[in-house]
């Protein structure tokens, strides 16, 4: 009885493990913040040595309507990505604000990315708050800041000894050591 349960213990990590190291399907992937109509537009689709992807259908999420039809560009593999492929879609010519998914055929299956949208000032939208709060946490505050209006400059003295030559005002930067990050 203990045999079995560790052979089924064994066969189901090493199952798992297996699964882990790949997707089990191809995946359309989309900017997933989205996209300014009058940007460029790609996806990437992620699948494998097998998969044959021609065309691909940008449909309107709400009424389900294709609105644009093209060519997937193979790119093939990337090396030490491990069995991954790889196609480029370009959709730039779509330029009506909405909501969209991607559809493209392989072996006779349909694959849909997830929605996405187009819209004016999308990307600003939805990172500007992210990227000033990025480089606000960037300058030194609070005693690092203090510290550097007095900052000392050393050189070696007699012995092995530091000495401060004289001190200066280096306020003002940015955070660049690991003891200020």
């Amino acid at each position: 009885m203990k045999a079995k349960v560790l052979l089924i213990t064994i066969l189901f990590i090493i199952s798992g493990s297996i699964m882990a190291n790949d997707p089990v399907s191809p995946l359309i992937l989309t900017n997933h913040i989205g996209y300014n109509p009058d940007g460029q537009k790609h996806s990437v689709i992620l699948g494998f040595e097998k998969d044959n992807f021609k065309k691909f259908k940008v449909i309107d999420f709400n009424t389900k309507l294709v609105v644009l039809e093209g060519n997937v560009n193979k790119i093939g593999p990337v090396q030490k990505w491990k069995n991954w492929y790889f196609w480029n879609i370009d959709f730039s010519a779509l330029e009506k604000e909405g909501t969209y998914f991607i559809e493209s055929i392989s072996n006779k299956k349909v694959y849909s990315s997830y929605p996405f949208d187009i819209q004016e000032g999308i990307l600003e939208r939805h990172t500007i708050s992210d990227v000033v709060l990025y480089f606000k946490s960037q300058r030194p505050v609070g005693l690092f800041a203090e510290a550097d209006k007095n900052l000392p400059v050393m050189k070696y003295g007699k012995g092995d000894s530091l000495e401060i030559i004289k001190r200066i005002d280096a306020s003002g930067g940015w955070k660049n050591t690991e003891t200020e990050i």
